[in-house]
C-alpha cells in the first residue's frame, strides 16, 4: 500500500527472530544500498534469554560493519500485539 504523497523513509525496522529467513533479510539489507545512511532497528519479540541476545548481536555486528547505525531491542510479549 502506497500513500498518495510520497515520503523519504528516515529510518528501517527490521522484525526478526533469529531464523534463517529473517538471518538472509538481515544480510540482503545489510548488503543493499536502498536503505543506506538510515538508522535500521531489528526488534525481536521473546523471552529475555542469552540465546535470544546472541541473535540480536549477531544481526547489529553484521549491519554495523556495512556501516548501519542499528540499535536492537528484545521485547517480551505476544507476536501479534508487539
Amino acid at each position: 500500500v502506497t500513500p498518495e504523497e510520497y515520503k523519504v523513509p528516515k529510518r528501517v525496522m527490521l522484525a526478526f527472530d533469529g531464523s534463517d529467513t529473517t538471518r538472509k533479510g538481515v544480510e540482503m539489507v545489510a548488503a543493499s544500498p536502498l536503505f543506506r545512511g538510515l538508522p535500521c532497528h531489528v526488534v525481536m519479540v521473546g523471552e529475555e534469554s542469552s540465546a535470544n541476545r546472541e541473535q540480536l548481536q549477531w544481526a547489529q555486528a553484521i549491519l554495523e560493519d556495512a556501516g548501519f547505525e542499528a540499535p536492537v531491542a528484545l521485547t517480551q510479549g505476544e507476536v501479534e500485539r508487539v
